[in-house]
């Protein structure tokens, strides 16, 4: 796939991070649609400052194929430190360098930055509360 379809068929979104615990139906378009890259959270301070919403992102890559889903592996990524640490990967135009970044970890990382748990997207139709993944 070259990077201009990529881009095309990617789509990146903040959302209240509540649909992690209680939204199923949320959950199962995301699941059968799109190949979920990652779903990011700041444990330090919010998206949004002056909204009383905790929020987070969700990198994903449109998909139909079954087995691409079932093998994918979900990233889940808590930033651990002030968003200003990461104020430049966070723009439009940076947002495939922080997915080529979260990439690289196929296994449980842990940094002073950041926590990043992986999770196959097949183990993902089994759990209602994905939250607990970012904690």
């Amino acid at each position: 796939m070259n990077p201009n379809q990529i881009k095309r068929n990617s789509l990146n979104f903040f959302i209240s991070d509540s649909w992690l615990d209680n939204n199923g139906n949320l959950q199962k378009y995301l699941l059968e649609n799109y190949k979920i890259v990652a779903i990011i959270e700041s444990h330090v301070e919010s998206f949004f400052k002056k909204l009383n919403i905790k929020a987070c992102i969700i990198m994903l890559e449109k998909c139909k194929d079954k087995n691409v889903l079932d093998n994918n592996i979900v990233r889940f990524v808590s930033f651990k430190k002030p968003l200003k640490c990461f104020t430049r990967l966070l723009t439009k135009m940076n947002l495939e360098s922080l997915k080529s970044i979260i990439l690289v970890y196929d296994e449980f990382c842990e940094t002073d930055d950041l926590r990043i748990f992986p999770k196959s997207q097949r183990e993902l139709w089994d759990e209602v509360r994905w939250k607990k993944y970012l904690i």
